[in-house]
């Protein structure tokens, strides 16, 4: 009964605007990307219980019924559109769950399987889908291969063709490091040629490859892969069709001065301080999306019913995260509010650790030495978008 109490406390001195819930139904995935944040969690086979299932759904009722004015629901991974039958039957219920009860849907797939969707997707009016493309066929191929070996460009680029024929809504993430910056010309190209930019449910942006594992050596600091993504920016004008809204800092630049658009100042970095749940096929719950499947950033259980660790669910939740060491005397850490959390504990051992994890200053100085340089301010500010979810 006193856990019960403390959940309910929790539930009530957390309620958000927006509660958004991912939802795993499965740890297995068709492709073995190169920096795959997920790479050193078990991934064993099969598909959620059906009691699980509906219990996961149901606590999902219980935040809706807290008091959002919007529910947000997330088929994660794994990969959620793995083409089998015990999958589909899955994603159906969902579907026709959050439907019912009038929450918003957003997948997060790799694209290979989802083709096989597009039906059932249109049908529930999922409010987006994204999908991850890294390069032209070569370098893709080489960044995100099938468990097989075998390349998943085309399967991807059909999937997407077919999607935006039915007018499903499509983000591409183009994850960027230093193995296939340079290919961002090409990249952008490929789009073009496709049709995609020409198509009104279509949206690119350029994201960041962090490396959580200690594994993947292409990863650089962020204003460093800003700056020469803003250099091909200069020189390739197709490119500019691929937004740079992964770079949040810079919306505290541009909105106020060049578009006119107030921006408030950040209190929290992500939705895992406040508003974001991920249930996985396990019954475990967590609060970061980067973070499921490790045992060590675990926050409760949802089976039989949800109970949550109240310390771990209040250093994610209670805690300030402009408190870490290296945000105390930070000029910039209203526009960041005080970093990934998640990044620095697999850095550092702490959330409050000393470790930067998103190098604001020096973003704001590339940018403002580009814009200094650049008669296309206006047209850069406009660029800049509303999506950032990860693979």
């Amino acid at each position: 009964m006193q856990q019960s109490k403390q959940n309910s406390a929790i539930l009530l001195k957390n309620r958000p605007r927006v509660v958004r819930c991912h939802v795993i139904l499965t740890y297995e995935c068709n492709l073995r990307c190169i920096y795959c944040y997920e790479q050193v969690i078990p991934r064993n086979r099969g598909v959620i219980k059906d009691s699980y299932l509906m219990a996961m759904l149901a606590v999902v009722d219980q935040l809706a019924a807290s008091g959002p004015e919007k529910t947000q629901v997330v088929l994660f991974g794994g990969e959620p559109l793995l083409n089998r039958s015990s999958q589909r039957q899955a994603i159906h219920k969902v579907l026709h769950y959050v439907a019912e009860r009038g929450w918003e849907t957003e997948v997060v797939t790799n694209g290979v399987g989802l083709i096989h969707y597009v039906p059932p997707l249109k049908e529930y009016k999922v409010s987006q889908i994204q999908v991850t493309i890294d390069g032209p066929q070569k370098v893709h191929d080489l960044r995100r291969p099938r468990a097989s070996g075998r390349g998943s460009f085309a399967s991807i680029v059909r999937s997407v063709t077919e999607a935006l024929k039915a007018e499903l809504p499509i983000a591409v993430r183009v994850n960027v490091d230093y193995q296939n910056l340079g290919y961002a010309p090409q990249i952008a190209d490929l789009f073009h040629a496709q049709g995609w930019f020409t198509h009104p449910s279509f949206g690119a942006y350029w994201g960041l490859t962090f490396d959580v594992n200690d594994r993947y050596r292409y990863c650089g600091p962020p204003h460093k892969i800003l700056e020469k993504l803003l250099e091909i920016r200069k020189h390739y004008p197709v490119t500019k069709m691929i937004s740079s809204e992964a770079w949040e800092p810079l919306q505290f630049l541009l909105y106020p001065f060049f578009l006119g658009v107030p921006r408030l100042p950040k209190f929290f970095f992500c939705g895992a301080h406040r508003n974001e749940w991920c249930f996985d096929l396990r019954g475990d719950v967590y609060y970061c999306a980067d973070s499921v499947g490790r045992p060590e950033f675990r926050v409760g259980r949802y089976i039989p019913r949800l109970e949550l660790d109240e310390k771990v669910s209040k250093m994610w939740r209670e805690n300030d995260s402009l408190e870490a060491q290296c945000c105390a005397h930070c000029r910039a850490k209203l526009c960041c509010g005080g970093g990934c959390w998640f990044r620095r504990i697999a850095a550092v051992g702490s959330p409050t650790g000393n470790l930067c994890t998103e190098q604001v200053l020096p973003m704001l100085y590339v940018t403002m030495t580009y814009l200094h340089r650049s008669p296309e301010v206006f047209g850069f500010a406009k660029t800049l978008g509303h999506r950032g979810e990860k693979p």
